[in-house]
């Protein structure tokens, strides 16, 4: 995007900086400094380029935390899957990328395995509770997000749905950090 194209257009740019701590699996992976590095500076440039303040999740979700993945790990992996919160399907939303990242098909879990299906989960109530909280302070027309089938993403996609908000996914196969130079 150019400022001066789309000057009529509030864009916002929410970042995680860590606040979805162990859920996070770019960060969760054998490389995970290196991705999560890549991850901010693709966030700086574009923020950068189109004099864009981004919003950090840390500061718009000050006193409610989620679901617990303490609690989370009491229940089944089908009960993960099918859970819920605040109406979105979060296990749904985590699912997909702990399957992709594990690289399975099956729901046929180790206890480790589980264990980061909990912590995806935990952070997808977490960004319930900031999509929540960022569609109550202002209305926005669009959602842009980068591939919505990740878990955060997927989240964030659902609330806005909800809301009436239209949804545009830039998949994997876009290049952000080239293309927004």
């Amino acid at each position: 995007f150019s400022q001066s194209r789309y000057s009529e257009c509030e864009l916002v740019l929410v970042r995680c900086d860590g606040f979805l701590g162990s859920g996070c699996l770019v960060r969760g992976g054998s490389a995970s400094k290196s991705l999560c590095k890549i991850c901010k500076e693709k966030s700086r440039l574009i923020s950068a380029r189109n004099r864009i303040e981004p919003v950090y999740m840390s500061d718009v979700l000050t006193d409610q935390v989620g679901l617990s993945a303490d609690v989370l790990s009491r229940q089944s992996i089908q009960q993960l899957v099918d859970s819920e919160f605040h109406g979105v399907r979060i296990g749904r939303c985590a699912l997909y990328e702990v399957l992709l990242n594990l690289k399975k098909s099956t729901l046929d879990f180790n206890d480790d395995e589980k264990t980061l299906l909990c912590l995806t989960v935990e952070a997808c109530s977490r960004a319930v509770l900031v999509a929540e909280a960022m569609f109550e302070r202002s209305h926005f027309d669009s959602l842009v997000v980068y591939n919505s089938l990740y878990g955060q993403n997927a989240v964030f996609a659902e609330v806005a749905r909800s809301r009436g908000v239209r949804v545009v996914s830039v998949e994997a196969a876009y290049d952000a950090y080239r293309d927004w130079e």
